[in-house]
């Protein structure tokens, strides 16, 4: 079957909640692209393949199968070559390895993170290569590497002036968003938490103002996620329950998705 076709349900399983439904969509996407590649460009990776990787990621972290996310990574990093460097191969290759770290909570291994591979023209795609150097700011922030952090969000703000205009979504709004996220992260680190939570709230409303393109599951780590656990470092476990319970709203995915990764973080709110 055509790749496409095959990972296409998972954009609504994945607003659903529908975790094990989105990775079995993905794996028959990804099978079917590797099939189609290796016999029109034999030895190298498929966009195609990428993309439905990046959603299997996403999924397999929802779960908790945290060594399944990690075997997809290592199919992504063994590529050498892709048969179309474009969009959706920038944003799964600058996105996946982020996202395995930050939703783990693994701010060094994501801070040390280079955006990656090396051979890929990411200068083609700068509000995609700004979403590998985004991880590495709010990691850098949140293991207390404040010139690192302050280093990646300079280079942000120099991405996002390179940000093309497009049709179908605003990219360079949300690669903004990011920067203003990585900013009030870096502001907590810095110990100016009431500013940096202020900062952080306005960080969120802007991305989810900016909404989701289809060409990601979602973001790295939501701003409104990363602002419910800047609360609960600060005691305010009732004002963290509602940013995380906020951010699920957005989703629609309260009844379906609550036994997610995400979820645990309202249960330790609620404790």
């Amino acid at each position: 079957g055509a790749p496409h076709a095959l990972h296409m349900p998972s954009h609504i399983f994945t607003r659903l909640g529908l975790w094990d439904d989105s990775i079995q969509s993905n794996l028959a996407s990804s099978a079917a692209a590797r099939k189609r590649v290796g016999r029109m460009h034999p030895g190298a990776g498929s966009f195609d393949q990428l993309h439905a990787l990046d959603y299997l990621v996403y999924a397999y972290l929802q779960e908790g199968r945290d060594a399944s996310a990690r075997h997809v990574l290592e199919e992504m990093t063994a590529m050498t070559a892709v048969d179309d460097q474009q969009p959706a191969a920038a944003y799964s290759f600058a996105a996946a390895p982020q996202r395995y770290a930050l939703e783990r909570h693994d701010w060094k291994a994501s801070a040390a993170l280079e955006v990656g591979p090396a051979w890929f023209e990411w200068k083609r795609h700068p509000q995609f290569e700004a979403v590998g150097h985004y991880g590495r700011a709010i990691g850098a922030a949140r293991a207390g590497e404040v010139a690192v952090a302050r280093q990646e969000i300079a280079v942000l703000a120099a991405l996002q002036a390179k940000v093309p205009q497009a049709k179908d979504y605003d990219w360079s709004s949300a690669v903004a968003a990011q920067r203003e996220t990585a900013e009030a992260v870096l502001a907590f680190a810095e110990g100016h938490h009431a500013e940096a939570l202020r900062a952080l709230s306005a960080a969120a409303d802007h991305e989810d103002a900016a909404g989701k393109h289809a060409i990601s599951p979602g973001p790295l780590l939501p701003a409104r996620e990363l602002l419910g656990d800047l609360l609960l470092e600060t005691g305010a476990n009732a004002e963290a329950l509602a940013a995380y319970e906020g951010r699920c709203a957005l989703l629609r995915t309260v009844s379906i998705a609550w036994p997610g990764r995400r979820a645990r973080r309202s249960v330790a709110a609620m404790r």
